[in-house]
């Protein structure tokens, strides 16, 4: 505080970045593969459809899924993603992309990542799809603490600020989902 007025001095919030080699090394491992978005896609669809189930479970939509299965969809689109993006798994993480340890986080929806304490300062790759939209994003981010939010749900885990979901390096922002089939037929 200024002694002369009691008023506190303007500080500024913006800090310049801090170089991130591993960050970046991902990132441009995975802007390499040719049609990324195309592979992506191609993970994703049939990881949401397989836990659907439709076929033989009568079910249409990832509405009808139970709370369980919903989360399942999050290991099974990291699974697919990891054979189409042709990485190893981590020793700790979810991925082995460009010799760096990569968590893999997916949702239902845009921003609904949920970073547990054990991912926290690691390199994320951010997977979600809206069904409903028929769209997808895929992005990388290091969790930070300054760029999470501060509540913790039951799990301890927390969900990206505004300031985290800026920090995100789209490799496909807003990329068209082919439509679930099932949801097609009248």
């Amino acid at each position: 505080m200024s002694e002369e007025n009691n008023v506190p001095e303007q500080t500024t919030n913006q800090e310049a970045p801090v170089p991130d080699q591993a960050l970046d090394e991902v990132v441009a491992a995975l802007k390499q593969l040719p049609i990324l978005s195309a592979l992506l896609e191609n993970a994703i669809r049939p990881g949401i459809d397989s836990v659907i189930d439709g076929s033989r479970a009568h079910r249409w939509s990832i509405d009808d899924l139970e709370k369980t299965e919903k989360a399942y969809i999050g290991t099974r689109v990291e699974i697919l993603v990891r054979s189409a993006l042709g990485v190893e798994p981590g020793k700790v993480m979810d991925y082995l992309i460009a010799g760096h340890e990569v968590d893999a986080k997916f949702s239902i929806f845009f921003g609904g990542w949920m970073i547990p304490q054990e991912a926290v300062d690691q390199i994320c790759l951010l997977i979600a799809a809206e069904e409903k939209t028929n769209r997808f994003w895929v992005g990388v981010v290091r969790t930070e603490e300054k760029i999470l939010r501060q509540g913790n749900n039951q799990d301890k885990k927390r969900s990206l600020s505004a300031a985290g979901r800026d920090s995100v390096r789209w490799l496909v922002n807003e990329g068209k989902l082919p439509q679930n089939f099932l949801q097609s037929l009248p």
